[in-house]
């Protein structure tokens, strides 16, 4: 079974794949350790683990060493890429791009192979746009809703939001 893990900036979401099809899946804000407590009985049949994040080389050293404790499965990290599969990143430093917002460029562009408008809503709204033939235009980076509401509190007087 393969082991996908996405850590993005506020939560941690995983899949686990067999050969059938998808065999659990779950998120949590609770960090690298939810993982032990939600997949350790799976550790032996765990045969590779595949993670993008955007953490920290702390939080990227905390969550091989959970998953090192349940499972002896190879542990790949990816990251952002010049070039994958006809997709040309337009940043020159790649390593300025966040891995979630490259794998969600990566995707689109599979299943389309053409242009397309990515919009990406997490912790940030990324908008990328990518041309017809595979390049990355560019694109925008926004506060995502929270960061937007924390933000309007703190600095604009008599704000309110109906939840």
């Amino acid at each position: 079974m393969i082991l996908l893990v996405d850590y993005g900036n506020t939560r941690l979401k995983w899949r686990l794949v067999s050969s059938v099809g998808v065999e659990h899946e779950g998120a949590t804000a609770e960090g690298a350790q939810a993982l032990q407590s939600a997949l350790g009985n799976y550790g032996r049949a765990i045969t590779r683990v595949a993670v993008s994040m955007v953490g920290s080389e702390q939080a990227m050293a905390a969550l091989s060493a959970t998953l090192e404790k349940f499972t002896r499965a190879s542990i790949r990290f990816y990251w952002s890429e010049q070039v994958r599969d006809g997709l040309r990143n337009g940043y020159v430093d790649v390593s300025l791009m966040g891995a979630d917002r490259w794998h969600a460029m990566l995707g689109a562009w599979q299943a389309s192979r053409s242009g397309v408008a990515v919009v990406d809503a997490g912790s940030a709204l990324t908008v990328d746009y990518i041309a017809p033939g595979g390049q990355h235009l560019g694109g925008y980076i926004l506060p995502g809703l929270q960061m937007m509401r924390e933000s309007l509190h703190r600095g604009a007087a008599r704000v309110g939001f109906d939840d």
